[in-house]
């Protein structure tokens, strides 16, 4: 029995990116210079990962705390 290869979201992309490029509706460019978060986005979103504190509770559900 043969097996298919399987088609990923990955796989999808670039194939349409590469048909846009192609025709000319996306810059080439974008390919190379992907945008990149700032460090301190980074430091930021991971600061409040730690801070934030999620419990779950039987009669109302999850509780969010944010721990200083």
């Amino acid at each position: 029995m043969l097996m298919m290869k399987s088609f990923t979201f990955d796989d999808l992309f670039n194939h349409t990116f590469d048909e846009l490029k192609a025709e000319g509706l996306i810059d080439a460019e974008l390919d190379t210079k992907a945008p990149q978060p700032k460090s301190s986005v980074i430091s930021m979103i991971v600061n409040y990962s730690r801070a934030l504190s999620v419990q779950k509770t039987k009669t109302i559900g999850n509780i969010s705390f944010l721990l200083n």
